[in-house]
């Protein structure tokens, strides 16, 4: 197990004990209300981490734009894209916002990859040394 599944299971059993400990100080006892109860305190946690995937979501946004607005479409794009697939948050964050940005630069930096290893192949051809 990663640290991070740890991590999120710890969390997990601390938040479900929370509840309880919840329920029981407030005296509720019928299942429906228990689950009425579970059910609210289940959605609080589903907007909260909605806000926060938007807020980081349009921080990656407004990070596209400065670096598009400083840099222009160099190499310093191809970094922070290099940097977004190597960290897992990123990765995970990338699953969960669409960015139009992002998909904007990664795909152009990939069809500048098929590009480059297009004109290797035509160089190795034109060598003779590229075999079927």
């Amino acid at each position: 197990m990663q640290a991070s599944e740890k991590h999120a299971y710890q969390w997990v059993i601390g938040e479900l004990t929370n509840w309880i400990q919840n329920i029981k100080t407030s005296g509720i006892t019928e299942k429906d209300a228990v689950f009425e109860y579970c059910k609210t305190v289940f959605q609080e946690h589903v907007e909260t981490r909605q806000i926060a995937i938007d807020s980081a979501g349009n921080q990656l946004e407004n990070a596209f734009v400065f670096l598009e607005n400083t840099f222009g479409a160099g190499q310093e794009l191809v970094i922070f894209l290099t940097e977004l697939h190597t960290n897992f948050y990123s990765v995970w964050l990338l699953q969960e916002w669409d960015s139009p940005k992002y998909y904007q630069y990664n795909e152009s930096l990939l069809f500048g990859e098929q590009k480059n290893k297009l004109q290797e192949e035509i160089a190795a051809f034109q060598r003779g040394s590229l075999l079927y």
